[in-house]
């Protein structure tokens, strides 16, 4: 994945969740870490996209709060963070990806990240 391709704001984004992760003693990154820094950005364009959806940005963020925290840490070693993979499509016949190449498409197709 080429993160040139990103804007300045989106790399800011992965970098934030890359450290939260890292600060946590997390393994991976995982698409939990990068919508806890989607949530937690000054600008909050995420929470202005979930409030203008209906949903609530506070309930949002307390959740993804809560799923971080579950993250297990690890100890020992060096910390090295990996990109965790999640699943897409839905049941067992969805698409393994890396969440960062998420984003990666997201910035291929065009979409203003």
């Amino acid at each position: 994945m080429n993160l040139d391709k990103f804007t300045e704001r989106a790399r800011a984004i992965v970098q934030a969740g890359q450290m939260e992760a890292i600060k946590r003693k997390h393994q991976y990154f995982t698409p939990e870490h990068l919508l806890k820094a989607l949530l937690d950005d000054e600008k909050q364009l995420a929470a202005g996209l979930i409030r203008s959806a209906g949903g609530r940005p506070d309930e949002a963020k307390l959740a993804t709060d809560v799923a971080v925290a579950g993250i297990p840490a690890v100890e020992g070693g060096g910390t090295q963070v990996r990109a965790h993979a999640v699943v897409t499509g839905g049941g067992t016949s969805g698409h393994v990806l890396p969440a960062l190449a998420i984003m990666d498409r997201l910035v291929a197709a065009g979409h203003p990240t």
